[in-house]
């Protein structure tokens, strides 16, 4: 029998981003008061003309269920019938192989229909098409689209169909006056649909050779300093690095600071080059004060807690 509703707050609590969507459409797929949207649902995907809801196909609705060594999405089951969805916004694929994953589960599974969903966004659609169809490189024929591999997998013996959907699409489709799906719909649409698109300004500076000059010379100033560093007197420590971040830990004396570049800063205080002190870090970091920090020119920030904005030329100079 399917699984009874239980309260959307109860199902959504604590998550967020694709999860949260996630857990809201299967909301959606299994209470019983949204049923005309159910059925143009499995309309759409299965195109049987049953024009039945969830309850009328006797679908089990699930979210994050361990099938083996994966936990896809969401999960609808009945008698005759496995459905496995995927949901994407902006995330890579598992692995690297993830729906390929799900098409052997798919495979192995003893059940009529079988079928393998994507959610994904239209301005995305053509890099999870590229990924989706680099895992099905193994089926003997070449595959330039997403219609090309949906028809190569229906020609397999014991075949599973799969279908990409376009968020957008299917937000039209379930379109309703009732408020919790226009909440959902305008919520998806602000959150997850809108592309990144870069003014004439940011596109002529993207097109500027100096921009990843200068980018490089940042890491290459950064990478100085540490070098210039007496180790005699200063314990330094492994780069580290990330999108937002790239830099190295400053010991001495029982404090700990870091020192190097950090995006999010840089948007705020108009410079690249920071000293990073967090009270947890080191023997001594505990005893400097809100006060002594600012009077040697730290800032409070959010994400940092304490930040020292070096100007560009005295980087090396001030650590």
């Amino acid at each position: 029998m399917p699984q009874p509703a239980n309260s959307l707050f109860d199902e959504i609590e604590g998550l967020r981003s694709e999860d949260l969507v996630t857990e809201t459409l299967a909301f959606i797929l299994r209470a019983p008061e949204f049923e005309p949207l159910q059925k143009l649902f499995y309309e759409y995907l299965l195109k049987d003309k049953q024009w039945q809801g969830t309850l009328g196909r006797k679908l089990d609705v699930r979210t994050q269920v361990r099938i083996g060594e994966s936990i896809p999405d969401m999960e609808l089951k009945s008698d005759d019938t496995f459905i496995v969805v995927e949901n994407k916004f902006t995330a890579e694929f598992s692995g690297d192989n993830q729906l390929a994953r799900y098409h052997e589960i798919l495979l192995d599974a003893d059940y009529a229909k079988k079928h393998l969903v994507l959610l994904c966004p239209r301005y995305a659609w053509k890099r999870y098409e590229n990924q989706t169809l680099s895992q099905f490189e193994h089926l003997p024929r070449s595959l330039r689209s997403f219609d090309d591999l949906t028809e190569c997998l229906r020609e397999q013996e014991d075949s599973v169909h799969f279908t990409a959907i376009v968020w957008d699409e299917l937000l039209e489709l379930l379109h309703s006056d009732s408020p919790l799906i226009s909440s959902f719909s305008s919520f998806v649409r602000k959150r997850f649909l809108v592309p990144v698109h870069f003014t004439e300004k940011q596109r002529a500076l993207l097109m500027n050779h100096e921009i990843p000059e200068t980018l490089t010379r940042i890491i290459d100033t950064v990478k100085t300093v540490r070098s210039h560093l007496d180790p005699k007197d200063i314990e330094t420590g492994r780069f580290g690095q990330a999108v937002w971040h790239y830099g190295f830990f400053v010991k001495r004396a029982g404090f700990e600071f870091w020192f190097g570049y950090l995006l999010t800063a840089w948007q705020k205080h108009k410079t690249p080059f920071f000293v990073q002190c967090r009270k947890q870090w080191g023997e001594h970091n505990h005893e400097l004060t809100d006060e002594v920090l600012e009077a040697a020119g730290f800032k409070q920030d959010e994400s940092s807690e304490f930040v020292l904005p070096l100007e560009f030329d005295s980087a090396s100079e001030k650590i």
